[in-house]
């Protein structure tokens, strides 16, 4: 999990600490990321992070760089990134083409029909609606 262990969300089905102000994120993550990934010898790697809307992009170009440092140190190795919304400031469409990644989600976390139940909208701008199966079925 990228970019520390304190969330800024605070929605109630998960357990990850939650401040409005959490530590800023190490700087050193990136290579320190990559350094481990590159030691486990693994080809595929999926990379989520905690919600950071006391950033400015919500955390997002931390994230790149550290995709990129991975795809530095292991040119071959798949990244799934699982990442949050950025507070919907920061399109990760545009980061896809750039880091070659095998694969990009936005967390939504729970469907729209029981977000505002579970999860904290502080820092969401719009609720995207869950994506559905053909029997209609939310699959977030």
């Amino acid at each position: 999990m990228l970019l520390g262990d304190t969330c800024t969300r605070g929605c109630r089905f998960c357990a990850v600490n939650t401040a409005s102000t959490p530590p800023p994120p190490d700087p050193n993550e990136p290579a320190n990321t990559a350094a481990a990934v590159a030691s486990w010898g693994v080809g595929y790697i999926v990379l989520t992070s905690v919600d950071r809307d006391d950033m400015p992009d919500g955390g997002a170009e931390h994230f790149a760089e550290t995709v990129r440092a991975l795809k530095r140190a292991r040119p071959e190795l798949l990244v799934e990134c699982l990442t949050p919304d950025f507070r919907w400031v920061h399109d990760t469409e545009e980061m896809r083409p750039e880091l070659t990644l095998g694969c990009v989600s936005i967390c939504k976390q729970a469907c729209t029909k029981v977000t505002g139940k579970i999860a904290s909208r502080h820092g969401t701008k719009a609720v995207i609606p869950a994506p559905q199966s053909p029997s209609g079925a939310c699959l977030a």
